[in-house]
């Protein structure tokens, strides 16, 4: 048997050599392939894992539960003993909520976002039995392809894998991850959240209100008697009454207070007595308010919350421009009036222009006699205001303007604005001939129809309108009469506005026929585009249609009757030269 002899440099020699070749690089461990755990102990392994993550979530819900009852409960008591001021539940509630945040991040956020692998479970697992003497690590990080973990053969790894199984077969994971502190967080949870139930039952509704409270709602603390307000805080003009109110709600007393302060001033106790026609409702009348105060009802046990008063000089106007707008049909420009004598033609528009004394937040016209308003344009500023007001055909009587400055105060005691409204009145017809308003005629007369027509804007149409009527016919219904129309041609304002209008009978379509009766009358129209148009209609008048023959014999009894006419006038003629002659003394 040959014993290999290695011959050694000396040592400066082995120094000197080193020092002339190159320094070796540390190159990154590769990870080794993946071997899959046991089964069984892979799956408790995932189980401890989940069983972590939900004991903890859920014990932090449960303290969370407890947190929310016991807090909440401690407040509505403290709110219910002290009467808590608004700004004192605010400080309360916004504690409570960093409470809640707190335990929610630390019990249930972090667990929830903890990621757990096998290795850190495995570590679990090892910390509550350390006489594995870290077997379930080392498998596990074998298992996982560790670039740290050294292997060596595969018969080595198994033997470890199947170790660790061998040794934790017999170990319940479940006690590496107790419930204790669950338990007693669900038992304070559920112990907080029934009592607090409990409570809350028990004081229904008065704990609903106090629920409220706890949210900041301005609701009144539950009393025997709860003081609801029916007035709150206001800005009121100087100088004027001013009624505050409240509602009693449970028991109602005869009898209350209310405490007024004003600025830089004691408080005043006032009596009040319920009003005998609104059962429960106290009132109370401020006269006079020059400086702003605060008030509260003191109803039985009930105390209502404090509201200001303030008192400050309305808005006003300093300058009112009325422009009137004139329908286009009258063809008129624009026109200046005076705010204080408004004349306005209906189907007109009003412009006004005004200049407020501060900023407004809002302006309206209020319009009298018709229960409209219009609202007012407001510039930036606030001081510039236009509205354009459609003035109605009637009904309109006048108008006021009513003003909201920036703190909402509205002006008082607005001057009344009276409008006279000029309707556009409808055409002027007046017929001049035929005098008559019976007259015959035969079928070849061409009788005149004179008449004067006019109108204050001018006029758009000239008609004569006529009917035919035809004798009745015994034994027969007698038909509706057309309308028939004979258009005028409508004269300028410079040709005047009288009209003659020859009628050619025989030229009539359709033809008139004699022993027939024609009602006619004349029908003007205006041209009142906004509000009318303005029609204007004459009486009826007839002609009446005969016989070249009728017409004579009609002729001749009419000379007859102005004979006879004639012959009379002559009589009573001479007898009254008779009567005065006798009348005078004889010499």
């Amino acid at each position: 048997m040959k014993i290999p002899v290695t011959l050694s440099k000396p040592k400066s020699m082995a120094k000197r050599t080193q020092r002339l070749l190159p320094k070796p690089t540390a190159k990154p461990l590769a990870p080794l392939p993946s071997i899959p755990l046991p089964a069984d102990l892979q799956r408790r392994l995932i189980a401890l894992r989940r069983r972590y993550r939900t004991i903890h979530a859920a014990t932090g819900l449960f303290m969370l539960l407890g947190a929310v009852s016991g807090l909440f409960l401690v407040q509505a008591l403290a709110d219910w003993w002290f009467d808590l001021p608004w700004a004192a539940r605010a400080v309360f509630l916004l504690t409570d909520l960093g409470l809640l945040a707190a335990i929610y991040r630390r019990h249930i956020h972090r667990p929830l976002q903890k990621k757990l692998g096998l290795p850190e479970t495995a570590l679990m697992v090892e910390k509550k039995w350390p006489a594995l003497k870290q077997s379930v690590i080392t498998a596990v990080e074998m298992a996982q392809g560790n670039a740290k973990a050294t292997r060596g053969s595969a018969q080595l790894v198994d033997i470890v894998l199947q170790q660790a199984r061998a040794r934790t077969t017999g170990l319940n994971f479940n006690d590496v991850v107790p419930t204790r502190a669950l338990r007693r967080s669900a038992i304070w949870g559920i112990v907080l959240a029934l009592g607090t139930l409990a409570i809350a039952a028990a004081g229904w509704p008065s704990s609903l209100s106090l629920i409220e409270r706890i949210f900041l709602l301005n609701v009144p603390l539950p009393t025997k008697t709860i003081v609801i307000p029916i007035t709150h805080d206001m800005t009121v003009p100087v100088s004027t009454d001013v009624e505050i109110s409240a509602r009693a709600q449970g028991i109602i007393p005869t009898h209350g207070r209310v405490t007024v302060t004003y600025a830089g001033s004691s408080a005043q106790d006032y009596p009040l007595t319920v009003l005998p026609d609104q059962p429960g409702v106290f009132s109370f009348t401020v006269h006079n308010v020059q400086k702003q105060f605060k008030y509260s009802f003191t109803l039985n046990d009930g105390h209502g919350p404090e509201f200001t008063v303030n008192a400050k000089v309305p808005p006003s106007l300093a300058s009112v421009e009325c422009t009137q707008v004139y329908p286009d049909y009258t063809k008129l420009p624009p026109q200046k009036l005076p705010s204080t004598g408004l004349s306005l033609l209906a189907g007109s528009h009003l412009k006004i222009k005004a200049v407020a004394g501060e900023p407004l937040k809002s302006a309206t016209v209020v319009l009298q006699g018709v229960a409209q308003t219009v609202p007012m344009t407001v510039d930036t500023a606030g001081t510039q205001l236009e509205a354009d007001i459609p003035i109605p055909a009637k009904d309109l009587t006048g108008l006021s303007i009513h003003l909201v400055d920036q703190d909402g105060l509205g002006s008082a005691n607005e001057t009344v604005y009276p409008i006279d409204l000029v309707p556009d009145k409808p055409p002027v017809v007046k017929v001049i001939a035929p005098a008559n308003q019976n007259e015959t005629i035969t079928l070849r007369a061409k009788p005149v129809i004179s008449f004067d027509a006019s109108d204050d804007y001018g006029l758009t149409q000239l008609s004569i309108n006529y009917e035919l009527v035809a004798p009745p016919v015994a034994g027969e219904e007698t038909p509706t009469p057309e309308v028939q129309h004979i258009m005028v041609p409508v004269k300028s304002a410079k040709e005047g506005t009288h009209y003659e209008v020859v009628l050619d009978v025989a030229a009539q379509t359709p033809p008139w026929h004699e022993g027939w009766t024609v009602n006619y009358w004349i029908e003007a129209t205006d041209n009142n585009t906004a509000t009318g148009p303005g029609v204007t209609k004459t009486e009826h008048q007839q002609f009446g249609i005969l016989t070249p023959e009728a017409k004579q014999a009609e002729i001749m009894e009419r000379l007859k009757q102005n004979a006879s006419e004639i012959d009379t006038l002559s009589g009573t003629q001479e007898k009254v030269s008779h009567d005065v002659g006798e009348a005078i003394p004889q010499k």
